[in-house]
């Protein structure tokens, strides 16, 4: 026997039963990482061939391909798409496994809304004759004439609504007729050869619209949306008006109006991702979500852009300058407001922000803009919030909308007293007349106007903050 299996021995025969307990875990704890890691193998996989696969598809676009025919560009993105699907066929057909053919139909689905878009870019180039702006080489699609594009255009529809509805239907099946029909107007959109800001805002905003109508209404109806799939499928239908205002932004010149449309699009888009994760999470978990409470503070940031872009936009057009500023101030309260709503985490945080930026500016705009516009909107506001107050029994709402009333009736009244001339009788005995009419009004109905007080005074105190 060598020295070394007798020392090795020795070892083995001092070694105490925890030590041999702690050696089998050791080498339980080794055979068992490998198989943990070949566990997380084929997710790791899927991942890096998703980075991939979209790699490719941003080279295509931006770097290669610039000197040749657009036709085969465009010939090379179909193809593109296509192959993607009959991979995720083909995959699921030998492998017998649906993950991965479900991560290659939703890439096919990203790359559905690039289609259009250079579709889009066709009819245009064919529409205008001419290119209205200097494009990018990259982005410079035309293929000679408009027939040629439209000709083009309902050839590759005819091919990508089949693999819109077969994607749909491999992420949703449930749902998966109502989410194609969406997803196929959306981005027949981008087919319009318009580019001004203002005829893009409008069809952003029925766009926006429309797709969180039917989305939010089919997710209610239907449990597939709880599904990551369905989720995705849900995020999917906002991709082509993400491009319709991305688009114009960056090759157009973009105005403040935009900018409420692609902020107004992103909050809507971080909407439905909390909305998502509410749903899924149990209140403990939505409570100690770091991720909720990021999703609603840069959807409160969202909503404070929306509105000075909005306010922006109206000062440039020559709107009334009270109109413009309440305008403003009255959109990025109610996102705000709308935060608070599905806030699970601190609403009463998010509500006073929406109180708080309504208010401010409109008694700033009652101070130093003043007028008779500036008086009836304060007013307005101010009695929407009083009488929404009670039907939501909200204590900091009924205490900002009291605030405007009283502030756009005590303007009234000094507006109106500015036409009074108190060296004139009839003045006098108009004062006279209300102050006893008032007196009269006290002593007959003043025991119930205390006990209607007391009532109100007791279901106040009941109301949340």
């Amino acid at each position: 026997m060598s020295r070394s299996d007798l020392i090795l021995d020795l070892d083995l025969a001092s070694s105490s039963p925890s030590d041999d307990a702690c050696l089998n875990n050791d080498r339980v704890a080794a055979k068992a990482t490998p198989i943990n890691f070949m566990e997380k193998l084929p997710g790791l996989l899927r991942l890096f061939g998703a980075a991939a696969v979209l790699f490719s598809l941003y080279s295509f676009l931006f770097r290669g391909w610039e000197g040749s025919d657009d036709l085969l560009r465009y010939g090379m993105l179909l193809g593109h798409t296509l192959l993607l699907v009959v991979i995720a066929l083909g995959s699921g057909k030998i492998f017998r496994e649906g993950k991965s053919p479900r991560l290659l139909m939703m890439l096919s689905l990203v790359s559905v809304p690039v289609n259009f878009a250079i579709l889009g870019a066709f009819i245009f180039a064919g529409y205008n004759s001419v290119f209205a702006v200097d494009y990018p080489t990259y982005v410079a699609w035309s293929v000679g004439s408009l027939n040629t594009a439209i000709a083009l255009a309902l050839a590759a529809c005819a091919v990508l609504i089949p693999v819109i509805l077969l994607a749909f239907r491999t992420l949703v099946r449930g749902m998966s007729i109502n989410m194609s029909a969406l997803f196929v107007v959306a981005n027949l959109v981008l087919l319009i050869p318009a580019r001004d800001p203002i005829t893009i805002f409008v069809l952003a905003s029925a766009l926006a619209i429309v797709t969180l109508f039917i989305s939010a209404k089919t997710a209610h109806q239907r449990t597939e949306v709880k599904t990551f799939e369905g989720m995705i499928a849900l995020m999917l239908q906002f991709l082509p008006l993400a491009i319709l205002l991305g688009r114009s932004v960056w090759l157009y010149a973009a105005d403040m109006l935009l900018f409420v449309g692609i902020a107004g699009t992103l909050f809507i888009i971080l909407r439905h991702i909390s909305v998502y994760l509410n749903e899924r999470l149990t209140t403990s978990q939505v409570s100690n979500s770091r991720i909720l409470t990021l999703l609603n503070l840069v959807s409160l940031v969202l909503a404070q852009i929306s509105g000075l872009a909005l306010s922006c936009f109206l000062f440039e057009a020559n709107i009334n300058d009270s109109i413009a500023l309440v305008a403003g101030a009255l959109t990025a309260a109610a996102m705000s407001y709308e935060i608070s709503i599905r806030a699970i985490k601190k609403p009463c945080f998010y509500r006073c922000v929406a109180i708080l930026v309504l208010t401010l500016p409109t008694l700033l705009n009652l101070i130093f803009v003043g007028g008779v516009v500036a008086s009836l909107t304060t007013l307005a506001l101010g009695l929407a919030c009083a009488v929404y107050s009670y039907h939501v029994q909200q204590r900091l709402l009924l205490i900002a909308g009291s605030i405007m009333v009283l502030a756009g009736m005590i303007d009234q009244l000094i507006n109106t007293m500015s036409y009074f001339d108190f060296n004139y009788w009839l003045a006098m005995a108009a004062v006279g007349i209300v102050a006893i009419v008032l007196a009269s009004l006290l002593e007959s109905k003043g025991q119930q106007m205390k006990i209607l007080a007391k009532k109100y005074r007791a279901d106040y105190r009941r109301w949340s903050i």
